[in-house]
């Protein structure tokens, strides 16, 4: 199972959310990057907040590239083709989409079919309202992850679960949802995110067929003045 490393960048400052609110500074970007590649991470996931990708960013997101050996997907302002292509070619192995899916489906396609299942990520945010959880876009519930169907055609290489109320919370994953997930029986890899505290949640997210995890809270446990909680969890 892989256990992945989050980072978001909004402004070219790196940070970390309690429930995507309230925000806790880390600084550099490329330092944060540089500094977690040094633990057992098997993929640093680089989230550009600033939600749009150009020509003159690419130079930035390139030094961003550069600043960790390990594998790196890329999430933000996707929205063609071309800029998928160019984020591939300054050293990304793989992009997350997560609004172009809902705002252009034939643009989602293209670059599936270009890149490749492996080269994709879709992303889904998730929120619990009155029992039931929900897909939301631009803040709105637009679908019950219950009635959410992927035809084959529009499977990406995975899955990204994103659980918007556990973000930053350490509780532990939400194990309802995950018994939901897997009863779906979803035709690509799952990657959950949210209140994966330590290696016994791990465990639990192998029980129910997930393949990865991606962890964004890692960052605020170094900050509070414990590495123990990466060190020991994360590194057998």
């Amino acid at each position: 199972m892989r256990i992945n490393c989050g980072v978001y960048i909004e402004d070219k400052v790196s940070f970390t959310t309690y429930k995507f609110d309230k925000k806790l500074y880390l600084g550099c970007p490329m330092n944060s990057i540089y500094h977690f590649d040094q633990f057992e991470y098997d993929e640093i996931l680089i989230v550009n907040n600033s939600r749009f990708v150009d020509s003159f960013e690419m130079i930035y997101l390139k030094s961003l590239s550069e600043s960790s050996w390990k594998p790196k997907c890329y999430a933000g302002g996707i929205k063609l083709l071309s800029q998928a292509k160019s984020i591939i070619e300054i050293g990304f192995e793989r992009i997350s989409i997560r609004d172009l899916f809902f705002e252009n489906r034939i643009e989602y396609s293209n670059i599936l079919k270009f890149l490749g299942r492996q080269g994709v990520t879709l992303c889904l945010d998730i929120k619990k309202e009155d029992n039931n959880y929900f897909i939301q876009y631009l803040g709105r519930s637009v679908i019950s992850l219950e009635k959410f169907d992927l035809e084959d055609e529009l499977l990406p290489g995975e899955l990204l679960i994103n659980n918007i109320d556990l973000n930053g919370t350490l509780m532990g994953p939400d194990l309802e949802l995950l018994d939901l997930i897997k009863k779906k029986k979803i035709k690509t890899n799952i990657n959950y995110c949210g209140g994966v505290r330590d290696l016994n949640d791990i465990d639990t997210l192998k029980r129910f067929g997930v393949n990865a995890t991606t962890i964004f809270t890692a960052s605020s446990t170094i900050l509070n003045g414990s590495q123990k909680l990466i060190n020991n969890s994360f590194s057998r």
